[in-house]
């Protein structure tokens, strides 16, 4: 017994749903009939004092670009706009069960709801239109469109760099006569399709209140908010590691010897890489922005760096083929170079003044003028030793001691050596000066960003 009005129950429901469903041709042409009596361009609501409430829900799709050269973000959405159309309701049971149709989006009134901080031509949504009418008089909306807005960026940190770009959506043509309200506080991301150079982090909407009267009040525009990271990975391979090793690559220039005859190509290549990386990068840089990337100024230094190396190279080059004598005052700055350079080794610099005889016979000087070496304490065999006064009256008259001139550097202090010691002393100077750079700016861009 139970059973059989378990089954005559269930029958009866399913014949219900199939007589709500029988719904025939006539039944929806006579729905369609209703527009008739419904005014495109009038508000739906029947109090028109006040605004029409419109819900709206977002659904990214993609993000096409996010352009920091030109501060532009490209994306695809569609929304989801619902509003209640009090002139277009109906009883179900009279037209054969059909509880919705699809109008033709002219003939029913839309909101007009635009980007305002488009990139491109201002125009209303309405790409892709369907809409569906319900009985109960609920309209649903669904646009989409490729949406082109202006995003201001902070290319600080770049790569590293993050962005929160908003898009605007606003009612434009019939103030006061909408209420825009977000359907939920963030975006969907059901059918999103993840970007190859954009993670996207994090995304909200949110109302805000614009008053277009002293008395209050005013439009609801919805705030679309985004937060991009760059995917680095590429970059750091192609930037970053080649401009790190450029870097390294630019004090080889001074371990080349300048008899190869390569020293000042070399430099000259290098300073041509580093501008092929500045182009690369300035390419990416916004052209007018109120911040600098750090990566762009560490680029800029070490451009200039590997000019100044250039300048460098043909100065030692110059210096090596020099074919006259070493001052003494550059040979005291040379062997004082040395001992920075080698410090555990020992150097001979005896540059002394001819003012003091007896510091002469003392410290057993030696007289290089244009000749061989004489110690002034060893004559030679069978000549008679002079007095000191006698040897300082033999030299010329213009390394006399009244004069005030030192005597010539130690023996084997050439040109040769003197580029040799610079060349050294250069290469381990800027290795430290380049290397702490380097830790400074990847602790910048890593750390504080």
């Amino acid at each position: 017994m139970v059973w059989d009005v378990l089954v005559l129950f269930a029958f009866a429901m399913t014949s219900r749903d199939l007589t709500a469903l029988a719904q025939t041709a006539e039944d929806v042409t006579r729905i369609h009939q209703l527009l008739g009596d419904v005014n495109p361009r009038i508000p739906p609501s029947r109090n028109l004092s006040e605004p029409t409430a419109v819900s709206v829900a977002v659904n990214l799709l993609a993000i096409n670009e996010l352009d920091t050269a030109t501060q532009t973000l490209t994306l695809v959405a569609w929304f989801s706009i619902t509003w209640t159309n009090q002139y277009l309701t109906w009883d179900p049971a009279d037209y054969g069960g059909a509880k919705h149709f699809y109008p033709d989006p002219a003939e029913v009134w839309r909101p007009s709801i635009v980007v305002q901080n488009t990139k491109t031509q201002l125009y209303p949504l309405g790409k892709f239109l369907q809409i569906t009418a319900m009985a109960d008089g609920t309209n649903i909306w669904y646009p989409g469109d490729v949406i082109s807005t202006t995003c201001r960026v902070d290319v600080t940190y770049f790569p590293f760099d993050e962005h929160t770009c908003q898009v605007s959506l606003v009612v434009w043509s019939e103030p006061g006569t909408a209420l825009l309200a977000p359907m939920l506080d963030k975006i969907d991301l059901t059918s999103f399709t993840e970007s190859s150079e954009w993670e996207l982090l994090d995304t909200s909407v949110r109302d805000i209140l614009v008053p277009y009267s002293a008395e209050g009040k005013g439009d609801v525009k919805l705030l679309l908010e985004l937060t991009l990271k760059r995917r680095a990975s590429t970059l750091v391979v192609t930037v970053l590691l080649p401009v790190a090793l450029l870097a390294a690559i630019n004090l080889v220039v001074f371990l080349i010897p300048c008899e190869s005859g390569e020293r000042i190509s070399f430099a000259v290549t290098v300073l041509l890489s580093y501008g092929v990386f500045l182009t690369f990068v300035t390419d990416v840089m916004p052209t007018a922005s109120d911040s600098v990337s750090i990566l762009v100024l560490y680029l800029y230094s070490l451009f200039m760096v590997s000019a100044l190396f250039l300048l460098l190279s043909v100065l030692t080059v110059r210096l090596h083929h020099f074919d006259c004598s070493v001052s003494p005052s550059v040979a005291g700055y040379v062997v004082c170079l040395e001992r920075i350079v080698h410090p555990g080794k020992r150097f001979q610099n005896r540059v002394s003044s001819l003012n003091n005889t007896d510091d002469i016979l003392d410290d057993k000087p030696r007289i290089l003028y244009r000749g061989s070496l004489e110690k002034l304490n060893n004559p030679r065999k069978g000549e008679k030793q002079r007095e000191p006064r006698e040897i300082t009256n033999s030299i010329p008259k213009k390394i006399q001691p009244d004069s005030g001139d030192e005597i010539c550097p130690p023996k084997g202090m050439t040109w040769k050596r003197v580029v040799r010691t610079v060349d050294a002393f250069l290469f381990r100077m800027f290795s430290v000066v380049l290397f702490v750079a380097t830790i400074i700016v990847a602790l910048l861009i890593l750390i504080l960003r």
